[in-house]
């Protein structure tokens, strides 16, 4: 809700006139409200995103120091930050004559945004994990994810598809290509705010198509873009805001009913009752997906699991394990299977139909094993 609120602030300031048009568009975006739907701090790191934004759009030297103070100590999404910033100097040093104040004004926005970020790292409580936690998503998985070519990482680090750019994408850039070609076209006529927030959807378009979970940066950049580079106007509100809200209203259900239509695979109340009463406290019990962890944790919080997060985490811990576990999923056989009981030292291996292969192997070849809806457990060891 603050971000909706933000969001709004942030449009009325570009242009009153199309700020309701704005908050249309957003909600026939599938993939954006996918992505603010989530249970996580997504929202948080969009608005700081956005107001980091506003504050080099009209340089307020407050905000550009006090948001990435806010930003690095609240998310590690923090290194967004540098897109804009290079749009911005882009912009700056790309003017043909540059007085010797704006050159001054333009290295204090850097330092600015340096100097908040450093102090947002520092006074985050657990500094020295962060920084490691960073490295390993920003650099390692985001930007090296093709390295893990064994184990999917999260669909969320993929490539869009050009269907999912143009289908889930579609009512927007339908408005924006036009509005980015003309932006292309004219930039020597636009404005410097202009300029600096259509080099910032570019290069957010960009990341973009390296990583489908940006889709949440991408669509109010464009927005913001819109919104300044159309002509405002007192009367254009009866012109526009009637056909927009009938065309959004059209459209959401579409937007709604693809976030609703995939069949989630729920964790039956039968296997979690099973596993209580056949582990014991402390023991681990080996999750071959990694999604299932969140379930799992709520409901039996005494054992450990095999992961919990990203894959290329678990290879970061345990080479070792990480390949046993890559070379079953791809072949599922029983030599593999027992060495991960082995070196992960657990008895209970769980896995869903999310992962057919391991799935069918465990049902149709081990013995010692439990079926539920969706899922399939086995035991060894049994007592």
């Amino acid at each position: 809700s603050v971000y909706i609120d933000e969001l709004w602030v942030e449009a009325k300031k570009q242009n009153p006139s199309y700020a309701l048009w704005a908050l249309c568009l957003l909600c026939t975006n599938i993939g954006f409200l996918s992505r603010v739907s989530i249970i996580k701090a997504t929202p948080l790191s969009v608005l700081f995103f956005i107001t980091f934004i506003n504050g080099l759009c009209y340089q307020n030297l407050v905000m550009i120091l006090l948001i990435p103070i806010l930003f690095a100590i609240y998310h590690s999404g923090f290194l967004i930050c540098f897109f804009p910033l290079l749009a911005f100097s882009l912009v700056e040093f790309s003017q043909v004559k540059l007085s010797q104040p704006k050159i001054r004004k333009s290295f204090l926005v850097y330092l600015l945004t340096l100097l908040g970020l450093t102090i947002g790292i520092i006074l985050h409580p657990d500094n020295i994990e962060y920084l490691k936690f960073i490295k390993y998503q920003g650099f390692d998985i985001a930007l090296f994810s093709h390295l893990a070519n064994k184990i999917e990482i999260g669909n969320e680090w993929a490539a869009p598809t050009l269907k999912t750019v143009i289908l889930s994408n579609f009512p927007i850039m339908l408005a924006a290509l036009p509005m980015l070609s003309f932006g292309v076209v004219k930039f020597r006529k636009l404005e410097s705010k202009q300029k600096f927030l259509l080099i910032n959807s570019i290069l957010i378009f960009a990341l973009y198509l390296r990583s489908a979970r940006f889709i949440e940066y991408l669509i109010p950049s464009i927005l913001l873009y819109l919104l300044s580079i159309l002509p405002s106007r007192e009367d254009i509100n009866k012109k526009i805001i009637l056909p927009s809200l009938i065309f959004a209203l059209a459209w959401f259900p579409i937007s709604v009913n693809s976030l609703i239509s995939k069949q989630e695979v729920i964790m039956p109340k039968s296997m979690i009752i099973w596993l209580r009463k056949n582990s014991q406290e402390g023991e681990m019990i080996c999750n071959l997906d990694w999604t299932d962890f969140p379930e799992l944790a709520f409901y039996l919080p005494n054992n450990k699991y095999l992961y919990g997060s990203d894959p290329r985490y678990l290879a970061f811990q345990n080479v070792k394990l990480y390949n046993q576990l890559a070379n079953f999923l791809l072949t599922p056989n029983s030599t593999d299977l027992l060495e991960i009981e082995q070196t992960a030292e657990c008895n209970v291996i769980l896995v869903s139909n999310k992962m057919p292969n391991a799935y069918n192997f465990i049902k149709n070849k081990i013995s010692e094993k439990i079926e539920f809806r969706d899922y399939v457990v086995s035991k060894s060891n049994q007592e």
